[in-house]
């Protein structure tokens, strides 16, 4: 005797089937793009917490003439002035990412860098100097700020992801017009920031150097 299977019996299978494979495809389509996306996810985190940034310049450099008084933020003292030379440099530097996520303490140590002044009258390493007012040679970090709004940078002085430290560089040896200079900053396990500039035809009490 043959069987026999009422229609509602048969829409039930199909139905079971439609949904089994179902089942089956979003297992596949899982497999296949969400977890290989989690587990790149992943390394990507990780890979924030390990990048190291380099430190590069975030705006314009700034130069003054060799004179005794308040240049930009620093107060100095020279004995003898010569207001026709460069004097003193500024410059803002951060690193060259811009990111959310990172290792706590990550960054660049300043304090223990080093900054060389390179031009035609020689090459000098430039000593920290913090004194008020400050005398030749020497150079400080004079502001901290932040690149996100809002936000600031904290008090050490270890150049963090978003954050930006303006330096002041004095040299021993102010230069006259047309003179090529670098500023070098070294800094342990990392690639050195070498600033190249060319003091102006003509020299104010402050110029724009590029």
């Amino acid at each position: 005797m043959a069987l026999r299977f009422s229609p509602d019996e048969g829409n039930i299978g199909t139905m079971a089937g439609a949904l089994a494979i179902a089942i089956l495809l979003s297992l596949a389509m899982f497999s296949w793009f969400i977890l290989p996306g989690y587990s790149s996810g992943q390394k990507a985190y990780s890979g924030l917490n390990q990048l190291a940034d380099s430190p590069v310049i975030a705006s314009n450099v700034t130069g003054y003439a060799d004179l005794s008084g308040i240049l930009g933020p620093v107060q100095v003292t020279t004995p003898a002035p010569s207001p026709n030379k460069l004097g003193a440099v500024v410059m803002k530097i951060q690193l060259d990412s811009l990111r959310y996520v990172w290792k706590p303490g990550a960054g660049v140590d300043l304090d223990k860098s080093t900054v060389i002044f390179s031009s035609p009258a020689g090459r000098e390493v430039v000593p920290r100097n913090s004194g008020q007012p400050m005398k030749k040679p020497g150079w400080a970090i004079v502001q901290k700020g932040s690149t996100i709004p809002y936000q600031g940078a904290d008090q050490d002085n270890i150049l963090e992801p978003n954050e930006a430290f303006v330096l002041f560089v004095y040299p021993s040896t102010p230069l006259p017009p047309s003179t090529p200079f670098t500023v070098t900053i070294s800094m342990p396990e990392e690639n050195a920031l070498m600033v190249n500039r060319t003091v102006p035809v003509q020299v104010k009490p402050v110029m724009n150097l590029g």
